[in-house]
């Protein structure tokens, strides 16, 4: 008798990595578990790229900023984070970003608004990095300008009647 489709891939995300051995032979359509750092996967795509992601719930927030209660606990949603691709971010690696983002969960942010707000940063410094050199860099009238006053003027005798 087969087993329906859907017990399957639960089967295949109970699975644990313990070694970076199991982390090489992870097979496309795999989902599977880090065993002894809750909330790290590794995610095997079909196209057999292997990324990183640290599962974690945050609780859903009605308007007033107040948690939406479902019965005595309060509602939260999965929110899912790439911390890298393997093998260029190795197990070990792996497991030292996701302690960073839990520690940042323990603090009470989110590491994906976090991570959003610092690039969001990073895009403003860079335009006005951009901006400010746009305003340093020479044109073409500040180019004449300036050598008319530092060369043609100097050289030119008739420059007083000018």
């Amino acid at each position: 008798m087969a087993r329906p489709q859907r017990l399957e891939a639960w089967n295949m995300a109970a699975q644990k990595i313990t070694t970076d051995l199991h982390c090489r032979q992870a097979r496309p359509g795999q989902e599977l578990a880090v065993a002894d750092t809750p909330g790290l996967r590794l995610r095997v795509y079909s196209s057999g790229v292997k990324s990183w992601m640290y599962r974690y719930r945050v609780p859903i927030l009605d308007s007033d900023g107040n948690p939406v209660m479902a019965g005595e606990h309060s509602k939260t949603r999965l929110r899912k984070m790439v911390l890298g691709v393997y093998p260029a971010v190795s197990l070990k690696e792996a497991r030292r970003l996701c302690q960073e983002q839990k520690n940042l969960r323990s603090g009470g942010g989110d590491p994906i608004e976090v991570k959003q707000l610092t690039r969001l940063e990073n895009v403003r410094r860079a335009k006005r990095e951009r901006e400010s050199a746009e305003q340093d860099a020479f044109t073409v009238n500040r180019l004449a300008n300036a050598y008319v006053e530092k060369y043609a003027l100097a050289r030119k005798q008739s420059w007083r009647e000018d």
